[in-house]
This record gives C-alpha cells, structure tokens and sequence, in this order.
C-alpha cells in the first residue's frame, strides 16, 4: 500500500534521490560521532570533522528536499555529488603524492578509497538518468 502511494505521487527518480540521500545522511552522522582516521596527506582531513559531517548531512536535506520538484531535483542531484567528489580529489591527490618520490608521505591505498567515492558519484549519475516524471518502475508511466 505504502509503495503503491510512493510510486504515485513521489516517482522513480525521487525515491533514487532519496535513498542516496539517506546513505549520504548516515555517512555525515558517522563523521560527526565516530574518530577521524587520518590518512597522509588528504586534504579533506585539514576539515574540521563536525563539519565534514555537516556537509554529508545538508546535502543529503537538500536533495531529498528537492527531489519532489522537477527542475529543482537537478539542483539535488549536483548537491549529492559535492561531498563524494570532494573526498574522491582528495584520495586521488594523496596517493599521487605517494607515487611521486619525496617527503610528505601520500597514501599508498588512495587509490582503492577513490574508488569508493567514485562509485557514489556513478550511482547518483546512475539516479539522474532517470527522467523527473517517471511515475511507475517498470511501465515508465508518466504524470
């Protein structure tokens, strides 16, 4: 009963932002109430942590906030990639750091949490290629 309303008046792209939204949540709570690990040379880690997770958090309000609208979900989908695209330039810097021979140690596995990052960044690609009117998983019945 609840899906069959969800699917009416929310829509196939507003759920997608959704559940992005609520993992991008959880990961900004995890920032906020568990130790940083600090990894050489990432940058990401010179920002505070309650605000590293603040930033996880308002963008997740943000895009589940504006995944009800048409245009505006567009807005949303660029908000959920701020904070993984952040992470992923960091990780990607840091083990380029350590690939270049020198002082400042880099991060020998930035390469692997890159990935990670990346990942999220597809998956909300992935969520904004479906079109804002969808209404219906498999008929693509539209408003």
């Amino acid at each position: 009963m609840l899906r069959n309303v969800i699917h009416k008046h929310v829509g196939l792209r507003a759920e997608g932002m959704i559940l992005v939204g609520c993992v991008w949540f959880l990961i900004g709570v995890g920032r906020v109430v568990r130790p940083e690990v600090i990894v050489p040379s990432a940058w990401h880690t010179f920002i505070p942590q309650d605000a590293q997770g603040i930033l996880w958090i308002v963008t997740a309000l943000v895009a589940a906030g504006l995944s009800f609208y048409d245009k505006p979900s567009d807005y949303g989908l660029g908000a959920l990639m701020v904070a993984p695209a952040i992470y992923l330039s960091s990780y990607v810097a840091s083990w380029i750091i350590e690939i270049i021979p020198g002082p400042p140690p880099g991060d020998p596995w930035g390469w692997f949490s890159a990935l990670f990052y990346l990942a999220m960044i597809l998956w909300v690609l992935h969520v904004s290629r479906i079109p804002s009117d969808v209404r219906a998983p498999l008929g693509g019945r539209k408003r």
